[in-house]
């Protein structure tokens, strides 16, 4: 993975903790749902861009 800003391809990835999860609102009912997803992050080391955030299990969505 290359970052998109500075090129390099010095990235790191973790995942964010506690209330950082993923909440996904109904279009049909404006609300909230009740399950929340972990998601994944892909940092550059070099800039400190966030490369990358995506849902770390898609299939339980």
């Amino acid at each position: 993975m290359e970052c998109p800003f500075c090129k390099s391809d010095n990235i790191i990835s973790g995942y964010l903790m506690g209330a950082y999860k993923i909440r996904f609102i109904s279009n049909k009912d404006r609300h909230f749902t009740k399950d929340t997803y972990p998601v994944d992050i892909y940092v550059c080391k070099e800039c400190g861009s966030v490369v990358r955030i995506k849902v770390k299990n898609p299939e339980k969505l």
